[in-house]
């Protein structure tokens, strides 16, 4: 009767393995939530950067500011966040018009300059509290 106790360790160790992906996580933030928003600077949409979410154990999550002033950030975990935003360098002066190639994205041509203070999350003044599921976070920013 040997093989039937080996297939009896076989069952359960099965059900080991298996038993993690049958459960949910002990809480609905293990996986982060989705953070989404407009960035505008003295009323008008930003057209290109970043914003970054610095949690109070220093980790950073970021995402990109699109041409129409939105961002979505996903896995934020739940909690309070500094918020930092952050300007894309200017281009560099073009002398020669280049054409772009083939399947190479356009790149925003007067990318907005954020006052230096909104770069370091401990600097811009910039807070929000982040909640299960999803979270809307307009930043309004001023030039001033």
């Amino acid at each position: 009767m040997i093989g039937s106790n080996s297939c009896k360790d076989r069952r359960w160790l099965c059900l080991l393995l298996l038993l993690p992906l049958l459960l949910p996580g002990c809480s609905g933030s293990s996986k982060g939530q989705l953070v989404e928003g407009k960035v505008t600077l003295d009323g008008a949409a930003a057209n290109a950067g970043s914003v970054i979410f610095t949690t109070d154990k220093g980790v950073m999550f970021s995402g990109s500011i699109l041409p129409d002033g939105k961002y979505s950030i996903a896995q934020v975990p739940v909690g309070d966040v500094k918020v930092s935003v952050t300007s894309f360098p200017p281009p560099p002066p073009v002398t020669t018009p280049v054409a772009p190639t083939a399947g190479t994205p356009e790149t925003v041509k007067n990318p907005v300059q954020f006052p230096a203070k909104y770069a370091k999350p401990e600097t811009s003044g910039l807070t929000t509290t982040i909640k299960s599921g999803k979270n809307e976070y307009n930043i309004d920013l001023s030039s001033k």
